[in-house]
């Protein structure tokens, strides 16, 4: 007896459709984008969820916690709550569950990216990630840090000019955490600083 495949369907309309496609496209008959995820074809929210818990379950998040905050705030709001309202409603209580210094930057991290996705400042958040940071690098034992770019490099065309001059600075740890001038300073228009700071031992192995 043949075996027969059934033919796949919009994940909004449940049309059948001619072929699956390999790639974002529209559906030809309500018109909404169709998106794969894990070979599925899935809704553009559920594409979202999806790149969210790829990120999250680095936190320990799982999709029951997902769904549990979301249906918590969607009942709170009256209507569906967003992936990003959702997430950072689940970034906001993770501090507080957690002692592990290692993690915390992690999620402050995570709020950054979150809130630059919105067009809104990072910057508070990276302060906050490179603060605990130094902190657990104070405790330690390290005196003085350096101020690096991406992959330890001071020339990366992604930096902005001012990052480029801080390139290599040294600085006494308690001054580095009280002052944080990466990312204060970064003259980056959308306020994303790529510097971090590395101990000097770190840094003359950088050199070598």
């Amino acid at each position: 007896m043949p075996f027969f495949m059934s033919k796949p369907k919009c994940p909004y309309c449940s049309s059948v459709l001619e072929s699956a496609p390999k790639r974002k496209k529209k559906c030809p008959h309500c018109g909404k984008f169709i998106f794969i995820r894990e070979g599925k074809l899935v809704t553009e929210d559920a594409a979202n969820v999806s790149d969210m818990l790829g990120r999250l379950s680095g936190l320990g998040v799982t999709q029951k916690d997902f769904d549990n905050q979301r249906k918590e705030l969607s009942k709170k709001f009256g209507f569906t709550a967003t992936v990003n309202d959702t997430t950072w409603k689940i970034l906001n209580e993770l501090p507080s569950k957690t002692k592990d210094m290692q993690y915390l930057p992690m999620i402050y991290y995570e709020m950054a990216r979150l809130v630059s996705t919105e067009g809104k400042d990072p910057k508070p958040y990276l302060s906050t990630m490179h603060k605990i940071r130094l902190q657990e690098m104070n405790r330690a034992g390290v005196k003085t840090v350096r101020i690096v770019g991406v992959g330890g490099r001071g020339d990366d065309y992604s930096l902005c000019e001012k990052c480029k001059a801080l390139y290599g600075k040294k600085l006494d740890i308690d001054l580095a955490i009280h002052t944080l001038p990466i990312p204060n300073l970064c003259a980056q228009d959308d306020g994303w600083c790529r510097c971090s700071y590395v101990s000097e031992e770190e840094w003359r192995s950088s050199q070598e």
